[in-house]
Order: structure tokens, then sequence, then C-alpha cells
């Protein structure tokens, strides 16, 4: 599950599973994933569009663009069904 928190104070603060594809971190942050993939070349990591990323390496590219990431919830899980 993938959600935007609005907050008066910020509007920027983001909600995202444990791991998440570049291109879903692209369309998340309302960046092009060329931003996304440009951001993770700069800390060392050579990825593509379709490549999973971990949370944190998520959130250091969200925090480079200028978003507040908060960590999710232990007790949701993203594969559900």
């Amino acid at each position: 599950m993938v959600s935007r928190e609005h907050s008066p104070n910020d509007s920027k603060l983001l909600v995202f599973p444990s791991s998440v594809t570049v291109g879903q971190l692209a369309q998340l942050l309302n960046v092009s994933p060329v931003e996304v993939i440009k951001q993770l070349m700069r800390n060392g990591m050579m990825v593509n569009v379709n490549q999973i990323i971990d949370f944190e390496t998520a959130a250091l590219v969200a925090s480079d663009l200028g978003f507040q990431v908060m960590a999710p919830d232990p007790g949701i899980s993203a594969e559900e069904d």
C-alpha cells in the first residue's frame, strides 16, 4: 500500500511499504523515473525502472527530493491477499 498523508504542516509526507519499484516510487513522488534513477546513481546504485528497492533506499531518494517519509506499519503486510 502506497499512500500520501496530508497534514497541515507538510503536504509532502509519504508512507509506503518496505519495498517498492523505482517506477512506483517515481509515481508516488510525482517525478520522472529518470530523476529517481539519477538520484540512485548519485548514491552508487545502478538500477532500472522495474527494480525493487528497499524502504531505506526509497526514503533516501525521497528525502533528497524534498519529501518526508514515514516507516511502514509493521502490522500491515503488503502481500495480503
